[in-house]
């Protein structure tokens, strides 16, 4: 909000805005840990689908959409984020469990929460930082959403057993 010539900037703590643009990389790095650890290749399929969300968002930022707002990261580089990858991130990766989970009968609701959480504190926070606004958080949910079910019945036709809750 603009006060004479000054704008009041939004007080939110730093380690806020630490978690916002380190979360996708640490959900990211869970899953190939995960795949690691259990020795098998889920977390991969699941980061190929990750790959093709960057594909997407990156693809509509430089081509369809040309906005002119600066995004935030956590290594500082400065890009169009609209649509803002870290909701897509948040939106695929729920649909890719939570579809999965419908289709197992096993509903993880704690993990789920989480996820709804993590978007809509990310939103918060970089919507109030001008990283992105609503339209990228929106348009980026979306493209999460479409590519994450997209995904999911890719695998689920093909190889269901690389899918989690299998």
């Amino acid at each position: 909000m603009p006060v004479g010539d000054r704008q009041i900037k939004p007080n939110i703590p730093n380690i806020f805005k630490i978690f916002a643009f380190m979360s996708p990389y640490i959900l990211i790095g869970f899953f190939l840990l995960l795949s690691i650890f259990n020795f098998n290749l889920k977390g991969i399929i699941y980061i190929m689908g990750v790959c093709i969300l960057i594909g997407v968002v990156t693809a509509f930022n430089n081509t369809i959409y040309k906005g002119s707002l600066e995004a935030c990261n956590f290594f500082g580089d400065a890009l169009n984020d609209i649509p803002c990858f870290s909701s897509g991130l948040y939106m695929y990766t729920f649909m890719y469990l939570f579809m999965a989970m419908i289709n197992s009968n096993i509903l993880n609701i704690p993990l789920l929460i989480l996820l709804l959480s993590m978007f809509f504190a990310d939103a918060t926070i970089r919507s109030s930082v001008k990283c992105t606004d609503y339209n990228g958080i929106i348009f980026g949910g979306i493209i999460g959403l479409f590519i994450g079910v997209s995904w999911y019945i890719i695998f689920a036709n093909s190889a269901p057993h690389l899918l989690y809750f299998d």
